[in-house]
């Protein structure tokens, strides 16, 4: 019946799902998916490779297919982050996060009237619908970024305060009044209440964000100004998506933190990470889509794994997050030889995948902990073949040695390392998910919580993750002490020093 089942041609898509192309036709909805898809939420959280833009996609098309909907995508770039920092903002206290909030407001708007612009079905000869065609035909409306929008609101209230005084309190209505933004929102809160619904999708805040105080002001901005526009018209909607640890960082920096409660966490349990990979299974074997899922997994992957069910020996090496799950996947089937399933190859490709999560990993943090590779760097040669769990005392003398011989001239390492913070240290770990808080219970009750299970780790004992295991050169299991797998090659006590 299956002789003829594809196993090593599974496309498993895109690792971006911004390229890929056939993602709706395997898209998972998540759980709770109608809370999002009712705007019940407006912040979408989620680490890298979560899932978050495949589901500002699914949103895109089930909006997009509404009567009178008009929904616009923002997705801010490098260039964006880069070109801030040659703006010569005003120095004035709170003007810079202000005037990014009105930049976004100027920019947003536009967008939103070039689209309503644009639209060729709409049978009212409102007012506002004729200026917004209007708008729409002036010449390099289409092309104006966020950056044209800051540059010309700066070069505005600079000219308005030539003229001198102490202007003050009076800031921030001096940067609306340049942003010109009334006109806009005048038409738009007419459409809203002519019927007319609104939706703006932001996503990718991350890409160029560098944690710096002037790119965090910026999405200060912007989360001030979603809600000006949410405040505009219940016809008006905003969702921004956004990776979890930024967030944090923003609510941290906000006095409004209250305002943006309203967050939707991407979570993934186990049967809905086997059903992405089944839809795509299908997808690819189109002859078999009718066959039950636990069917198509296990034409694909061994049952077991020793005496792990493999669906769980695959999950447990993942932050339980999609992107992962797939690319072991993709790397197993890739490796396969013949079109047989094969539980070795799926185990070989664990140090691949392992080294390639490290990578990712590090690529996730880059912004917030320069060169973190250099600490995983120095785990693999000096602690090889230990153990993955460490007990109090353990841990405490791996952060000691790594703040002692680790160089990483770095401002977010150097305060560690002058303080000797081993506590923050080995939080700042948990935090991105290297290791787990291992907590010991009565009657075989002990268990690990990782990031995102806990916002309050003990840290007395941990356990690395089992997708960094291989590498970072630990032993598969636990042994007693005193064994030769626990036992730490020997290296001289030297500067680790890789700055070259």
């Amino acid at each position: 019946m299956f002789s003829d089942f594809n196993i090593v041609g599974i496309d498993w898509g895109d690792d971006s799902a911004e390229n890929d192309m056939s993602l709706l036709n395997y898209f998972v909805t998540p759980e709770h998916f109608s809370r999002i898809r009712n705007f019940k939420k407006s912040f979408i959280i989620g680490r890298k490779g979560s899932g978050k833009t495949a589901i500002r996609k699914k949103l895109l098309n089930e909006l997009s297919q509404e009567n009178n909907h008009f929904v616009i995508e923002l997705s801010p770039t490098n260039s964006i982050f880069r070109s801030i920092a040659g703006v010569e903002l005003i120095k004035e206290e709170r003007s810079d996060e202000v005037i990014f909030e009105y930049s976004w407001l100027h920019n947003i708007m536009r967008k939103l009237l070039n689209k309503v612009g644009n639209y060729s079905k709409n049978t009212l000869a409102t007012k506002s619908w004729e200026v917004a065609r209007i708008f729409a035909k002036q010449d390099g409306v289409t092309n104006l970024d966020y950056i044209e929008s800051l540059s010309r609101l700066v070069e505005s209230i600079k000219i308005k305060l030539k003229d001198g005084g102490d202007f003050g309190i009076q800031m921030e209505n001096i940067i609306k009044e340049s942003s010109g933004i009334d006109q806009y929102e005048y038409h738009l809160v007419n459409l809203a209440q002519e019927g007319f619904k609104f939706t703006i999708l932001i996503d990718d805040l991350d890409v160029g964000w560098d944690n710096s105080d002037r790119s965090n002001d910026v999405l200060l901005g912007l989360l001030t100004s979603s809600l000006y526009l949410k405040a505009l018209h219940s016809n008006i909607k905003i969702i921004l998506f956004i990776r979890d640890d930024i967030y944090s960082i923003l609510m941290k920096k906000t006095t409004h933190s209250d305002k943006y409660r309203d967050v939707f966490k991407i979570t993934w349990e186990q049967d809905t990470l086997k059903k992405l990979l089944t839809k795509r299974i299908a997808y690819s074997n189109s002859r078999y889509k009718n066959i039950t899922d636990e069917e198509l997994f296990l034409k694909v992957f061994p049952e077991k794994i020793g005496t792990q069910f493999t669906i769980n020996w695959m999950t447990d090496r993942t932050l339980r997050r999609p992107r992962e799950l797939l690319q072991l996947s993709r790397l197993y089937t890739e490796a396969l030889k013949e079109n047989i399933v094969s539980d070795k190859t799926l185990k070989d490709v664990e140090d691949t995948y392992s080294i390639w999560k490290k990578d990712d990993l590090c690529s996730e943090f880059v912004n917030q902990y320069p060169k973190l590779e250099r600490i995983f760097e120095y785990w693999k040669f000096h602690f090889y073949r230990t153990k993955y769990h460490l007990d109090q005392n353990e841990l405490e003398s791996r952060m000691r040695e790594i703040l002692q011989y680790v160089t990483i001239q770095e401002p977010w390492f150097s305060e560690l390392k002058q303080n000797q913070n081993i506590k923050e240290l080995a939080r700042i770990l948990f935090n991105i998910g290297f290791f787990g808080d291992f907590i010991k219970g009565g009657d075989g009750g002990s268990k690990v919580s990782y990031f995102g299970d806990t916002e309050e780790p003990l840290l007395n004992e941990v356990q690395v993750h089992p997708c960094f295991r291989k590498a970072v050169g630990t032993v598969e299991r636990n042994r007693t002490s005193g064994s030769k797998d626990e036992i730490s090659l020997d290296f001289q006590n030297t500067d680790f020093d890789m700055t070259t």
